[in-house]
């Protein structure tokens, strides 16, 4: 037996069913394009962004990569803003929970303040929801640089008891530099070794494009941690080229 929503206009059902209608209708192109339109953070700047959603792997974790997430102008301002706050010896978290230097992570990390700058306030924004997270839910933004022969070998984001009570869910990861990088001549890539690539039976790897991002779960479907998605900033094998972006780690819950 079908409700007939022509007779029955005022039904709860009825209501139901037309106010989902009428979201699918206005999410349709996001579902079938997988891309957003977004205005630039800068001050004064009319354009927008369009980043376009593609999954480049999803048995056992879904990889997916970002094109055209920051303009290049929105990449030279994370940039100064990075340099401007200083860069320091990249740490991991130790067995005791404390961040430790390691020589595991020979990169160098300037930690951006949430709240501080509008601008970065946009983009943590943006980054959320292409996340489909709370921008409450990210910690602070981290820029990462690495030179010849640095590196983050193999390594889960997930923090295991130690974040406070909640979390690491998902890593969105935005490439700021990658000259002589794209190619995939000079290393430089992030790789999951987990996980192979259909197409060429190798382990997938996303090369970085500056303004483009990678983006993934930590998690499994059901809550638990995935091993599948442990990965690695691969070492950059040639002299005078150089790699940066910005770590953007979302929370199971509010960052405090």
């Amino acid at each position: 037996m079908f409700l007939d929503c022509e007779r029955n206009s005022s039904s709860f059902f009825c209501d139901f069913a037309k106010s989902a209608m009428t979201y699918v209708r206005a999410h349709m192109k996001f579902f079938f394009n997988n891309k957003f339109t977004m205005q630039s953070c800068l001050p004064d700047d009319n354009r927008t962004v369009t980043p376009v959603l593609t999954q480049v792997h999803s048995n056992n974790v879904v990889v997916t990569r970002v094109t055209g997430l920051l303009l290049p102008e929105e990449v030279m301002y994370v940039n100064d803003a990075a340099s401007h706050h200083g860069f320091d010896q990249s740490v991991v978290v130790g067995t005791d929970g404390e961040s430790v230097i390691h020589s595991a992570r020979t990169s160098r990390t300037a930690y951006l303040p949430k709240g501080d700058d509008p601008v970065l306030d946009c983009i943590s924004a943006r980054m959320a929801t292409i996340a489909s997270h709370p921008v409450a839910h990210l910690e602070p933004l981290q820029v990462t640089r690495y030179t010849h022969g640095q590196q983050y070998t193999t390594h889960s984001d997930l923090l295991g008891g130690d974040g406070g009570g909640t979390e690491r869910t998902t890593t969105l990861f935005t490439y700021l530099d990658s000259d002589g990088l794209e190619g995939g001549m000079c290393g430089g890539a992030t790789a999951f070794p987990y996980l192979t690539d259909a197409a060429t039976g190798e382990v997938v790897r996303v090369y970085p494009h500056a303004g483009d991002a990678v983006m993934w779960s930590n998690r499994t479907l059901s809550g638990a941690a995935n091993h599948y998605a442990d990965h690695s900033g691969e070492p950059l094998t040639c002299h005078d080229v150089s790699k940066a972006g910005i770590n953007a780690w979302f929370r199971d819950g509010p960052w405090e």
